[in-house]
């Protein structure tokens, strides 16, 4: 079955139709198996301002952090209608065969696959955020496609690197985005959000915008 990850860009919560923005975008993805990983946005930062604070080391911050995706997880499945905790493929397929909206549980997903030394996990460090998370996620998974709900239109005709540079995406992104056969972007800020392809296994499928 067709796999589709949904991140949804810690920015996007500070909208107060997020969930229905949210469920209009979910009809528009065409697979069987569609699951929603949170971005960190303003909890995140609670936990960047303990970790200058309290003089953390990056691992305990990174791992804090982790967590406060899992509190924004949390939000989703209260604003999505009949939405679900997941952390594996089992349960993402059962809630799915059930017409249920899957929300990932990052800490739980991300911490044991790590304990694999071959799976070059990303670096636990400020500069990776979510996007590349959700990147690492969607190879781990795997999953087919990955889409980044953002607030800025797609970086049509921009590559990777170019997005880093451009401040859309952290540094980290474009080493994953090249092994994920199909990343597509949304501005859900848009009266009429639209998921528009653009890379495939890194490479930009778009020269002109929508």
């Amino acid at each position: 079955m067709r796999t589709v990850i949904l991140k949804v860009g810690g920015s996007l919560f500070d909208l107060r139709d997020l969930g229905s923005r949210l469920v209009r975008v979910l009809w528009l993805v065409d697979a069987e198996q569609k699951l929603l990983f949170p971005g960190g946005g303003a909890t995140a930062d609670l936990v960047r301002d303990w970790h200058a604070r309290f003089v953390l080391s990056e691992e305990q911050s990174h791992w804090l952090a982790i967590e406060a995706l899992d509190l924004n997880g949390q939000l989703l499945a209260k604003l999505l209608p009949d939405a679900s905790w997941t952390i594996n493929q089992a349960m993402l397929q059962e809630q799915s065969k059930r017409g249920r909206t899957s929300v990932l549980i990052p800490s739980r997903f991300l911490q044991w696959p790590e304990q694999d030394s071959q799976l070059d996990s990303p670096p636990h460090v400020w500069d990776v955020t979510s996007d590349t998370l959700a990147a690492w996620t969607a190879i781990r998974w795997p999953a087919d496609e990955l889409v980044l709900l953002k607030s800025a239109p797609c970086p049509v005709g921009r590559t990777a690197t170019e997005a880093v540079q451009a401040g859309l995406v952290d540094r980290y992104f474009p080493g994953y985005a090249g092994r994920i056969a199909r990343v597509s972007w949304c501005c859900l800020r848009d009266d009429d959000p639209r998921v528009v392809p653009w890379l495939e296994h890194g490479v930009c499928v778009n020269s002109r915008p929508p």
